[in-house]
């Protein structure tokens, strides 16, 4: 169940606020520069506020259903008794989170190096009973119907918000979607039809906004133009059209006509919401979450922005695997800020297992190349496309019969420093080959700290105890002593006990209760370092949750992701050197020698694992 706690206080506190204290601050849309920051010191928005009154009436209507569904959800979870089900899953949920708390103390690696080796084993095996226990209660709940469960009634309530308000709320919605290990698995269920089931904008308005942007009317540019969209998405739909002079197929992204003028207003909404929180509930710290979401939506609006972003991108990804990635072609002379012409690619949902089997296209691979692709952006060319949830990273059957990457939508990038880079290659060095000293020196220089066991669980999304247990998260016990010995038979036991865990389909649900709760147990820390590290990060944590939900989908074994994401790193911090003008022959070499053997170390260590 949803935790109870000042966050969720806090939404219901806002109904007390009312629409006139928004409505005498709202700022509606400057078209030139909405939002400023006040100086390079701070992290705070300033808005300049101009108003008409037909769009502060249309902000107060939006913002009265924010409202209303606060007040529906808090009735929910509040007002409505819970069903024995229910009550069974909050029990189990104590007692997880009673047992995680025991095993982790504060959460640093000091509280975990004080207790014996038998205790520690010991506290470990609770916290994963009572995982399993969670595990189980869940899915009784979620077989006992939706009249019982008040997670995807709420969930409904939010998801009806999102596609009566559009735009940014569905944007927030499908984000939320892909926290798989964050939510329960019915808001999870539920908020996915946020991807395929978007608002449909009139053809009306559409060919309008084509005419205004463009100068012309469609049927003038194009001998064909399908009027109902190929896709909608959040912020824009695509229509399928051909060109008049070279008879070119091309896909025309048209953005919803109301996006810019309602996406100014919902944004200054969440400031306002935001602001409120930390000012009456000090625990919680969110002022990262506005910091990420309010400059980011204005460069996913221009859609200048985006055709330069994909440009960048199709010169530096099909420069590196050929064939195997295909971005599509921007056309300039077609485009505006609010519309993008682009050559038509083929393609299907990365996550669409149907048509993966229909194409004969291996999912291993399939996962393998969109890991690939990814770790390149972030760890070699700090380019980094960061919203790559399942429709926007498409495949397609190669003319070689294996996979092709289609990479679509390029309006969200974050271009990473070179210091950053360097630290984050070795911050994922360190925590696959449990290397805690050098793990402690990247984390410090990200501001993180002796929580940096909590930075590694949440990057990789891997309980807790496995990063501060050296043995379980490197897994490096390569040599043949009596200790490296147990420890394989230990781990040959506990994968004889998932899979029989497997076949009942506990396995995977016992891991998502575990980090849900591991979450939860930890929310103020996680918001707090959120607050504190580089603001490069928030964006990759959120590309991780997408590219996991793919990986996920897909069926990969977590290690399978891991393996990649440490060459990757190794190679990109490798390259970083190579390039570095100030580096002697000496420290290239040595930088050449340790990515080679870290490359052997890896090979081997996962080889094993993946057989075993």
């Amino acid at each position: 169940m949803l935790p109870q706690n000042a966050a969720f206080r806090a939404t219901i506190s806002l109904s007390t606020v009312g629409l006139l204290s928004l409505h005498d601050n709202y700022p509606s849309l400057c078209e030139n520069q909405p939002f400023e920051r006040e100086n390079s010191h701070t992290r705070h928005v300033r808005v300049q506020p101009t108003l008409s009154l037909y769009q502060g009436a249309e902000f107060c209507l939006r913002a009265a259903r924010l409202i209303k569904t606060a007040g529906k959800v808090a009735y929910t979870y509040k007002l409505l008794p819970d069903s024995e089900s229910e009550a069974k899953v909050n029990l189990c949920s104590e007692r997880l989170k009673k047992a995680q708390k025991e095993y982790t103390g504060d959460g640093s690696s000091e509280s975990q190096s004080v207790k014996s080796k038998e205790l520690t084993e010991e506290l470990r095996q609770r916290v994963y009973a009572a995982s399993q226990g969670l595990a189980e209660a869940e899915s009784e709940l979620r077989e006992s119907g939706a009249e019982n469960n008040k997670n995807r009634k709420a969930a409904k309530h939010i998801v009806d918000l999102c596609r009566l308000n559009g735009g940014c709320y569905i944007k927030v919605g499908q984000h939320l979607a892909n926290l798989d290990y964050l939510l329960p698995q019915e808001f999870i269920e539920e908020m996915r039809v946020l991807y395929n089931d978007n608002p449909v904008s009139e053809f009306d308005r559409v060919k309008g906004l084509i005419e205004a942007e463009l100068g012309a009317a469609p049927g003038e540019l194009f001998s064909n133009f399908e009027t109902e969209p190929l896709a909608s998405a959040s912020l824009a739909q695509v229509h399928v059209a051909t060109l008049k002079e070279s008879g070119r197929k091309i896909a025309l992204k048209v953005q919803h006509p109301s996006v810019k003028r309602t996406g100014h207003g919902d944004i200054f909404a969440l400031t306002k919401i935001v602001r409120f929180v930390e000012r009456n509930f000090v625990e919680f710290k969110f002022g990262w979450l506005v910091e990420e979401i309010a400059p980011q939506l204005y460069k996913e609006l221009d859609f200048v922005n985006e055709a330069e972003n994909g440009r960048k991108a199709k010169e530096l990804l099909e420069g590196k695997f050929g064939s195997r990635v295909v971005v599509p072609e921007v056309l300039g002379e077609f485009s505006s800020e609010r519309v993008l012409c682009m050559s038509f690619e083929e393609g299907f949902c990365s996550t669409d297992l149907k048509q993966i089997e229909r194409n004969d296209l291996n999912k291993a691979d399939c996962a393998e190349l969109i890991s690939e692709v990814f770790c390149y952006q972030v760890f070699s060319t700090g380019f980094v496309h960061c919203d790559p949830h399942p429709a926007n990273v498409m495949l397609r059957k190669g003319k070689n019969g294996k996979p092709t990457v289609v990479l679509v939508d390029h309006g969200l990038y974050k271009t990473l420093p070179i210091d950053f880079r360097v630290t984050y290659c070795d911050f994922w060095v360190s925590t696959v080959t449990a290397d805690i000293p050098l793990m402690k020196v990247t984390c410090a220089k990200m501001n993180v700290g002796k929580m940096f066991p909590l930075l590694a669980a949440m990057i990789t999304a891997r309980p807790f105890d496995e990063v501060l247990d050296r043995r379980r998260s490197g897994l490096l016990g390569l040599g043949g002593s009596k200790e490296a010995d147990k420890e394989r038979k230990e781990r040959k036991d506990m994968r004889k006990k998932k899979r029989e865990d497997r076949k009942k389909g506990l396995d995977e649900s016992a891991d998502a209760a575990m980090l849900r709760g591991y979450a939860v147990r930890f929310m103020g820390e996680i918001l707090k370092l959120l607050e504190d590290v580089p603001r490069e990060l928030p964006l990759l944590l959120k590309m991780n949750d997408c590219l996991r939900h793919i990986d996920h989908a897909l069926g990969q074994d977590k290690n399978s992701n891991l393996e990649v994401c440490a060459k990757w790193a190794s190679s990109g911090k490798l390259k970083a050197i190579l390039e570095d003008k100030r580096k002697g022959l000496v420290e290239r070499m040595r930088a050449i020698f340790s990515h080679w053997l870290l490359l052997l170390r890896v090979k081997v260590l996962f080889g094993f694992l993946l057989r075993s």
